[in-house]
C-alpha cells in the first residue's frame, strides 16, 4: 500500500479499478485523521525484486485541519480489479468507505473476498469526476434546499391551522410527499443544485395543492411510499444525491432514509392509518416499515422503531385502549428485533443488521455513541439549542392542547421515541414540531367535517 497526498500519479490514471472516498466525518477533516481510521496497513511499495499480487494506492489529505468537502483517490492494481470501485457500504458506483480501503487488505492478505468490488467503465476517470460533481453539487444544493423546504411547510402549517381548512390542512401533510418527488426526478435528470433544487422544492408547493384537491390521502400515502420504496432499492445514489435525503459527502450515512425523511414521512403515513383502520392499518405499517426500516431500501434502525412506535399507539387508540399502551410499546422492541432477524436471514445487510447480530453489547455501544453524538449537535452552536428548545416548546404545546386526537397523540409518543433511538435531536424536534402542526391541523379540519356532515 502506498500513500500519497494531493492527486495520484498520472501512470496510474485508467489503470486498475478506481474510487473516490471521504477521508473523515463531520465539517473538518485532517491528513492524521484519514490515517488513523485507514489504521496499521503495509507501507511498502511493490519494486523491482518481484511483483505483488495486488498494490493500493490511497491519496491522503494535507497535514492541518481542512474543510471536508473534497473526496480523495483510492486505486486497486492487480488481482483483476479495473474499472471503477463499488461498495456495499456506499452503494454509490465510484464512492467507497474509508473503512473498505483497511478492510479490502486484510481480506485479500487473509486470501478472503474483499469488501471493494468493481465494475467495468468504458470511461472511469470521466465518470468519478462526474460522480465528484455530483457529489459537490448536492453538498452546494443542501442547505437553500432544507431551508426552502422548511419555510414552505411552516407557512402551509400556518395557514391551514389558521383556516382549518381540509385541503390546506391535506396540502401541508401532503407537501414533504411532492418536494422528495420532484427532488428524486431531478436527481435522476443530475439536474441538483443551489438553484435547482431549490425551484424544485418550492414548486412542489402546487404539485402538492392540486393532489390534495382530487386524489384522496388513503391512495397518495401507499403508492407514494411504495414507490419511493422501489427508488431506494433500485437505485439508491438517485436518493443519496437529491440534496434532501443521506448526506454521503459527510462521509457518515451514504444511502437509506435519514431522521429528517423520517419525521417527514411519519405524520403523513399516521394520518393514512386513521382513515385506513383494520387489516388495512397492518398492511401500511408493514409498509412503512419495510420502506424505511429493510436493508434493501431505508436502512433505518430507528426509524423501525419509531414508525412502529406510532402504529402501535394510534391503533390502541383508535381502539381505546390507552392503558395498552406501554405493553404496546414493549412490543414494539421486540417487532424492531424480529424485522431486523428476518431482513438478515432474508438476505438483508446494513450497518442495522449488523449492531443487531453484534448482540447487546454491540446495540449499547450503538446507542451510546448516538447519544454522544446528540449531544454534540445540539451544543454545537445556539442555533441547534434554539431549534431544539423550540421544537420541544411547540410539541408540548400541541400535547397538552384541547380536545386530543389519536393521530397527533401517537406521533408525538413516536417523536419521543425518536428522540431516544436517532442521533439527530434538532431536525427531530423542529420538523416534529411542524408535522405536528400540519396533522393538528388535519385531525381539526376532519373533524370538523363530520360534525357538519351530521348537522
Amino acid at each position: 500500500m502506498l500513500v500519497i497526498t494531493g492527486d495520484q500519479p498520472a501512470a496510474l490514471l485508467g489503470r486498475g479499478a478506481t474510487g473516490l472516498y471521504v477521508p473523515g466525518q463531520g465539517l473538518y477533516v485532517s491528513r492524521e485523521e484519514a490515517l488513523e481510521r485507514l489504521g496499521p496497513l503495509p507501507q511498502q511499495p511493490c519494486g523491482a525484486i518481484g511483483q505483488c499480487e495486488f498494490e493500493l494506492f490511497v491519496s491522503v489529505p494535507t497535514l492541518g485541519p481542512q474543510r471536508n468537502d473534497t473526496r480523495y483517490e483510492v486505486t486497486i492494481l492487480g488481482n483483476s480489479y479495473r474499472g471503477i470501485l463499488v461498495s456495499d457500504r456506499t452503494r454509490i458506483p465510484g464512492l467507497i468507505s474509508i473503512s473498505d480501503i483497511r478492510d479490502t487488505v486484510e481480506a485479500l492478505e487473509a486470501g478472503r473476498d474483499p469488501p471493494l468490488d468493481w465494475r467495468e467503465s468504458a470511461h472511469p476517470l470521466e465518470e468519478l469526476r462526474d460522480l465528484d460533481a455530483r457529489l459537490s453539487d448536492a453538498r452546494a444544493a443542501q442547505g437553500p434546499a432544507t431551508v426552502a423546504l422548511t419555510l414552505a411547510l411552516i407557512v402551509l402549517v400556518a395557514l391551514a391551522l389558521l383556516t382549518r381548512s381540509a385541503l390546506l390542512a391535506r396540502c401541508a401533510l401532503f407537501y414533504p410527499l411532492a418536494a422528495i418527488t420532484l427532488a428524486l426526478g431531478a436527481s435522476a435528470l443530475h439536474q441538483v443544485g443551489p438553484l435547482i433544487t431549490t425551484v424544485v422544492v418550492l414548486a412542489a408547493v402546487p404539485l402538492a395543492l392540486v393532489v390534495a384537491a382530487r386524489v384522496p390521502l388513503t391512495l397518495v400515502i401507499p403508492v407514494f411510499l411504495a414507490a419511493y420504496g422501489l427508488v431506494l432499492a433500485l437505485s439508491p445514489e438517485t436518493n443519496a444525491l437529491m440534496a434532501i435525503g443521506p448526506y454521503p459527502w459527510s462521509g457518515s450515512r451514504f444511502y437509506g432514509v435519514n431522521n429528517q425523511i423520517e419525521t417527514l414521512l411519519l405524520g403523513p403515513a399516521l394520518a393514512a392509518g386513521v382513515l385506513l383502520r383494520g387489516w388495512r392499518l397492518v398492511a401500511l405499517a408493514l409498509l412503512s416499515l419495510v420502506v424505511v426500516g429493510a436493508s434493501k431500501t431505508g436502512a433505518d434502525g430507528g426509524g423501525i422503531l419509531v414508525l412502529a412506535s406510532g402504529f402501535a399507539v394510534l391503533a390502541a387508540l383508535l381502539h381505546g385502549r390507552a392503558r395498552a399502551i406501554p405493553l404496546a410499546l414493549l412490543g414494539v422492541v421486540a417487532l424492531g428485533l424480529a424485522f431486523v432477524g428476518v431482513d438478515a436471514l432474508a438476505g438483508g445487510s446494513s450497518h442495522v443488521t449488523d449492531a443487531v447480530s453484534g448482540g447487546p453489547r454491540e446495540l449499547f455501544d450503538m446507542f451510546r455513541e448516538r447519544a454522544e453524538r446528540s449531544f454534540s449537535i445540539v451544543t454545537s452552536s445556539v442555533w441547534q439549542v434554539a431549534i431544539l428548545a423550540g421544537g420541544l416548546v411547540v410539541l408540548t404545546s400541541f400535547a397538552t392542547r384541547k380536545p386530543r386526537f389519536p393521530v397527533v397523540d401517537a406521533f408525538l409518543v413516536a417523536i419521543a421515541v425518536s428522540l431516544i433511538v436517532n442521533d439527530s435531536p434538532t431536525k427531530v424536534a423542529g420538523y416534529g414540531a411542524i408535522v405536528c402542526g400540519a396533522l393538528r391541523a388535519w385531525a381539526v379540519s376532519s373533524e370538523r367535517g363530520r360534525i357538519e356532515s351530521t348537522t
